[in-house]
């Protein structure tokens, strides 16, 4: 056994181990990143979708609250269009 190839490749088996670890870490990172970001994206889908269910409702609201104005608006209307009698006269 020659002690010179022995030392070439100790450092060849260590640089394989220290890739292998390297892109089996990368690898485990990548999918716990791809978790999160599903976690993430499922909870602003949740979160969207009640702002769209409150907006909804809101607009409803305003409709609602849009008619009734419109209903006070013909009143003034009528009694604006009638002639006024002024006290004491």
């Amino acid at each position: 056994m020659d002690l010179s190839s022995l030392t070439i490749s100790v450092p060849t088996v260590i640089a394989i181990v220290g890739c292998f670890i390297g892109v089996m870490t990368f690898l485990g990172n990548r999918d716990k990143n791809k978790s999160e970001q599903v976690k993430l994206l499922t909870s602003i889908d949740g979160r969207l979708s009640t702002i769209e269910k409150n907006t909804e409702a809101q607009g409803k609201h305003l409709e609602k609250h849009d008619d009734e104005i419109h209903g006070l608006d013909n009143r003034v209307a009528v009694l604006e269009s009638k002639p006024s009698r002024k006290k004491g006269k």
